[in-house]
């Protein structure tokens, strides 16, 4: 199962300077340093872009407008990035574009920046709120599904097994090596995703690929039992007994009855 990622927050409070505003200048500095924010202007926004990349950015502005404008070349560089804006200008633009998860304006009654600061704070809690809770479910999502997870399981098994199970000393302590898990966590996952010990399950592959060969070869059986790695063939016939209810002489005649009888009735058609 793959590690939660960990949240990365760019939290960025972009400035436009409006001598006409001055309490909107000193709110800017306290939220920046309050909340270790990055001040931004227009010049150097691309900074906010690089550190956004990829990652989530929380910008307070008040020109909501302008701030999409002056992102708008960033598009490109902005596509896997996450951004919620938090706007003092109830103004706000009809379109987002598509990496803007959340507009949401901040009506703000004071003009005093300390006051300033208590109405935008709740706002901005609730901002960071969303923002983890919109990557936990992210992370959900990405993850595989318990059936995709024993799935792949069992193929990375049947992999390893189609590699070494020639080898009659293949033993359980080598898969869970190839695996790179304890022989205890491969027994424990075995039985919780397929049902049986890794010992099972191998011998079972070994026995479909020895039906296989009888099927489609003309080998000997003893042959067979060596290449699908039964270290005798009196064991490779008891076990195959045991899987499919017949010997495996039994199988190949069975085989070359249907062959025959298929060519008799072809021949007297």
């Amino acid at each position: 199962m793959s590690k939660p990622a960990s949240l990365h927050i760019s939290f960025c409070v972009f400035v436009h300077h409006q001598n006409n505003q001055p309490h909107l200048g000193a709110l800017y500095q306290r939220i920046s340093v309050k909340f270790n924010a990055l001040e931004l202007t227009s010049e150097n926004l691309s900074h906010a872009i690089t550190h956004c990349n990829n990652h989530y950015g929380l910008f307070i502005t008040h020109d909501a407008k302008k701030l999409l404008t002056q992102l708008k070349p960033f598009s490109k560089s902005l596509n896997q990035a996450k951004i919620w804006i938090l706007s003092l200008d109830p103004a706000l633009p009809e379109n987002k574009p598509s990496f803007v998860v959340s507009l949401k304006n901040i009506g703000l009654a004071s003009q005093k920046p300390q006051a300033l600061i208590q109405e935008i704070k709740p706002a901005i809690k609730q901002a960071l709120a969303e923002m983890r809770q919109f990557l936990a479910n992210e992370i959900r999502l990405q993850q595989p599904s318990p059936e995709q997870q024993r799935l792949t399981f069992i193929d990375t098994l049947n992999n390893i097994f189609a590699q070494h199970h020639a080898n009659s000393k293949l033993r359980t302590h080598f898969i869970a090596a190839q695996l790179g898990i304890s022989v205890s966590t491969l027994e424990r996952k075995c039985e919780k995703m397929a049902g049986k010990l890794p010992g099972q399950l191998l011998t079972e592959y070994r026995l479909e690929q020895a039906r296989q060969l009888i099927l489609t070869t003309r080998l000997q059986m003893s042959a067979i039992a060596h290449q699908t790695g039964f270290a005798s063939s009196s064991y490779f016939s008891v076990r195959y007994v045991q899987q499919f209810g017949q010997t495996p002489t039994q199988t190949r005649n069975q085989l070359n009855k249907h062959a025959s009888d298929a060519s008799l009735t072809s021949a007297t058609a």
